[in-house]
């Protein structure tokens, strides 16, 4: 039993050791994963309460409505900047310019407008959410590439 507990601790010990050893690339590939997952986590909720606000701009001050334009800008900027596909630039903008439009308090919404807009908010989640998922795999399968190099050179200096 003890033994067991021993064995257990040191495999532990030694896992964490391999860890705590890892190559520093590796660690930065990490943190800048978790740092776009948490980002698009952000960027999809607003995404999200911007079509909302839209949708029931009738509640939103002229000032709040400023804000969230220069808030689509940015966004907007951002999605281009993740992706290098022609289609996916044009649908981006596309998405964008009509969010623009609800939120300049210029049109007025009937039914099927609102419906609209939900099929485009739902269509640039998914849009988005795909340009996160690209880039966080091509960083996982660096990270993979990585640590495989690294276990080959070590494998070939024990030998």
């Amino acid at each position: 039993m003890v033994r067991a507990m021993v064995g257990s601790f040191l495999v532990l010990l030694a896992a964490s050791a391999a860890r705590s050893a890892e190559n520093p690339a590796v660690t930065t590939l990490r943190q800048q994963v978790k740092a776009l997952k948490a980002q698009q986590k952000t960027v999809v909720k607003a995404i999200q309460a911007q079509y909302n606000a839209v949708i029931n701009q009738g509640s939103l001050t002229e000032a709040e409505l400023r804000a969230m334009r220069a808030a689509v800008r940015k966004q907007e900027r951002q999605q281009m900047a993740l992706t290098t596909s022609g289609t996916d630039k044009e649908a981006i903008r596309q998405q964008y310019d009509l969010l623009r439009q609800g939120l300049s308090g210029k049109i007025a919404l009937d039914g099927t407008q609102i419906a609209q807009l939900r099929r485009d908010r739902n269509a640039l989640t998914t849009l988005v959410n795909k340009l996160y998922s690209t880039q966080i795999k091509e960083m996982e399968a660096q990270i993979r590439a990585l640590r495989g190099a690294g276990k080959s050179s070590t494998a070939h200096r024990k030998k």
